[in-house]
């Protein structure tokens, strides 16, 4: 993609603020996007439907609700953590979003350790995204598991005929979302199939890949929380909600083998 096109500076400032959120000024926002800050944050909106502060201020709670429901940091480390000068003022925002407090919504979310099997099997790796051609998907949040698998087997029948192993590609964590709307993207490697148009989204850096045939005595959905447990024992610093799903073809033929191969999920 040509780096002066405004679509580009667009989604190179938004993998800036999914990143960088909690120390991000406008100052770096101009120098990033080398426009005015009226006139990025013009173009972000009309490509987002949320102004940039509005951004900043979401992803910001997103990662405080990842850090409460997988880490066992303190409210207070999280709080500073994600930008917030205080306790108080963090909770305030927190409450307003979700509509319970931090420590109440941990408590919802509080399961016992999951980390009682010396088998889970990872290695670290990095994603390059050359050659990957990408659909974007949009559905409503909360939507069901049959659902999903449906959504996701008819965009494949749809893009793909070459029986291709695919990705499905995370960027915000569907969990944590807290608008109608959620989204994800459908990818595939082999460049001999039909271009897709959509542009993928900037999935830089180094993941650790999981084998998921370890993951199989916990609920599909307990996943990421394993991970983010796992990687937190060893001192490894997950970027929350950024995670990859490797599915082979033959997931799509029914819903009960509709389970990745492997999860990459990415740290910093």
């Amino acid at each position: 993609m040509n780096e002066t096109n405004p679509v580009y500076r667009v989604i190179e400032l938004e993998y800036l603020l999914r990143n960088e959120c909690c120390e991000i000024d406008p100052k770096k926002i101009t120098d990033t996007s080398f426009y005015s800050y009226r006139h990025i944050n013009r173009l972000f909106t009309s490509k987002n439907g949320e102004s940039i502060k509005s951004f900043i201020n979401r992803i910001k709670l997103q990662k405080s609700a990842e850090y409460l429901f997988y880490s066992s940091k303190s409210i207070f480390e999280i709080a500073i953590e994600v930008g917030y000068e205080s306790t108080s003022s963090f909770s305030k925002m927190f409450k307003k979003t979700y509509g319970v407090s931090p420590s109440e919504y941990r408590k919802a979310n509080k399961k016992n350790s999951l980390l009682k099997n010396n088998d889970i099997k990872y290695n670290s790796e990095r994603f390059l995204t050359q050659n990957v051609r990408v659909k974007k998907l949009t559905f409503r949040t909360g939507i069901s598991f049959d659902e999903f698998y449906q959504l996701i087997k008819t965009t494949y029948q749809a893009t793909n005929k070459n029986n291709e192993n695919f990705m499905i590609l995370w960027d915000e964590d569907p969990q944590m979302i807290q608008s109608k709307t959620s989204r994800c993207f459908i990818a595939f490697e082999n460049s001999n199939s039909e271009q897709l148009t959509d542009k993928i989204p900037i999935l830089r850096g180094k993941y650790i890949r999981f084998d998921t045939s370890s993951f199989k005595m916990f609920d599909y959905s307990e996943w990421h929380k394993v991970a983010f447990s796992l990687l937190e024992l060893e001192n490894i610093e997950m970027r929350e909600s950024t995670y990859i799903e490797h599915f082979t073809f033959k997931s799509l033929e029914s819903i009960n083998s509709f389970y990745p191969q492997f999860i990459s999920t990415a740290i910093e």
